[in-house]
């Protein structure tokens, strides 16, 4: 009795599993790709859904309100806030809402952590915009100034 050879599978199985590999390696990448680029910019936007679109009669420009809103974020993302910094701002805006208006709107959303320093990742903080970390780093007094300006 003559058995047929059965070697010829092997390498045919080999080489599937080795596609099978490829597949799912080219798989995660494209995964990873998608999550890195679409979801998590979802999540790090930098203009909060509800900015300000009416801007008129400010007196101070983008980038003067880019540079007052990094300083009050220097001067609130360590531990304790920095009120001279804060007050600084305050002053800047010499009450006009159109300029917190482009500064609330440059700030934009920033990860906060509970802890007082910023957050390390978008899963252990909320994404806050400026009111918001105001009100979390300033005392009632001197939030209230603030408050006037969102009405």
């Amino acid at each position: 009795m003559v058995m047929a050879r059965q070697d010829w599978k092997e390498p045919l199985y080999g080489l599937w599993e080795r596609y099978a590999l490829v597949f799912v390696i080219i798989l995660f990448v494209i995964v990873y790709w998608f999550y890195k680029s679409v979801i998590v910019p979802l999540f790090r936007s930098r203009v909060p859904y509800f900015a300000y679109t009416d801007t008129k009669g400010a007196t101070i420009g983008n980038d003067k309100a880019l540079e007052l809103a990094t300083l009050l974020y220097n001067a609130m993302k360590d531990v304790g806030t920095n009120d001279s910094i804060v007050n600084y701002v305050y002053d800047s805006i010499g009450g006009n809402h159109a300029n917190y208006r482009l500064i609330f709107n440059s700030f934009g959303v920033k990860p906060y952590a509970y802890f007082g320093a910023p957050a390390f990742s978008w899963q252990d903080s909320d994404f806050l915009s400026l009111i918001e970390w105001l009100e979390r780093e300033l005392s009632d007094s001197d939030f209230k100034k603030w408050v006037a300006f969102t009405t």
